[in-house]
């Protein structure tokens, strides 16, 4: 991947943003929605007519020009969550000792940034592992 292009945040997520990738295609992503078990990697057919015109909207946002003919839907992945929801917190970089062995450290909920702020949070860790 190259160069991704992030809008404003959304109030639950990164919102849809765009990948250049190597080859000069984009990627335009992700739409969310909750599933009910980890092991669901199919695209929702409903779920890909429901948004639709949501997805196309933001995407035009980038490409003003751009037909819906000209978008192709692509891959699921899934986002682990700390928090069901049906919770209205939303936890991300959750980073805690665990004193059940030794300099335990977890390190949950660090989602797509978490490649940018991997130095930062490497670094943050570091000073929590005792000598």
């Amino acid at each position: 991947m190259d160069r991704p292009i992030y809008p404003i945040p959304e109030a639950h997520g990164l919102g849809i943003h765009l990948t250049k990738m190597l080859d000069d295609t984009i990627l335009c992503g992700p739409d969310t929605y909750f599933i009910d078990s980890k092991d669901d990697y199919d695209l929702k057919e409903k779920h890909i007519l429901e948004k639709q015109e949501l997805f196309f909207q933001s995407i035009q946002r980038f490409f003003p020009k751009i037909e819906k003919s000209d978008l192709i839907p692509g891959y699921a992945g899934i986002r682990p969550k700390l928090k069901p929801k049906e919770h209205k917190d939303f936890v991300d970089f959750f980073i805690k000792h665990d004193n059940t062995f030794y300099n335990g450290i977890h390190a949950l909920g660090i989602e797509s940034p978490g490649l940018t702020a991997c130095l930062a949070i490497g670094d943050y860790i570091s000073n929590m592992i005792e000598p």
